[in-house]
């Protein structure tokens, strides 16, 4: 990924990726995030085209156009067909959050789509001003039960981590990171 301009000061973004098809999602978001922080600004990451749908204008969020992206080796166009939305939205994450670094935001949060904020996330915040990375994983505890060992297969298939919320801030760590992730992600997202 390619470096742009960069800003000056500790600022935070929040990010999510999505198709036209998502946008009410992400209004429900950018509104619970507008009334729990509305000094934090959200990046949507559009993976396919406005097509006259909508007018980015009188969104309550700033747009990034897929086009806008600047990846080395690789079409965004066939990478686009290459994956189905759902899929195309998930490989896309690590693309954003290295969007967003190289914008000059110090820390990104991402959060899915369709989130909801029911109120502040200052734990997620401060958890940044020292951490590199922050993950979240599925699970706190080991399953229980008759179905525990399909449980954990399960998850051993689906990750460990959900990258429905995550974090980072701008460093070589994080960096690695986003790199490593991208790599992964640009031809073998599942």
């Amino acid at each position: 990924m390619e470096s742009e301009p960069r800003m000056k000061g500790p600022v935070t973004a929040v990010g999510t990726v999505a198709a036209k098809n998502y946008l009410a999602r992400v209004r429900v978001l950018a509104e619970s995030l507008a009334a729990h922080h509305p000094e934090l600004p959200l990046f949507v990451m559009l993976t396919d085209e406005i097509d006259g749908r909508f007018v980015e204008a009188d969104e309550p969020f700033n747009l990034i156009g897929f086009a806008e992206l600047r990846v080395r080796d690789i079409s965004l166009r066939s990478f686009a067909f290459a994956y189905d939305r759902k899929t195309l939205a998930a490989a896309c994450k690590p693309l954003l959050l290295g969007n967003l670094l190289n914008r000059g935001y110090s820390r990104v949060v991402y959060v899915d789509a369709d989130t909801l904020l029911l109120g502040r996330i200052d734990s997620v915040l401060r958890k940044l001003e020292d951490l590199s990375i922050l993950l979240c994983p599925h699970r706190l505890r080991p399953p229980s039960g008759d179905g525990r060992v399909a449980a954990d297969l399960g998850l051993l298939r689906s990750g460990t981590y959900n990258a429905g919320l995550l974090g980072v801030r701008d460093s070589e760590p994080a960096r690695r990171f986003i790199d490593w992730w991208w790599n992964r992600l640009r031809r073998h997202c599942r």
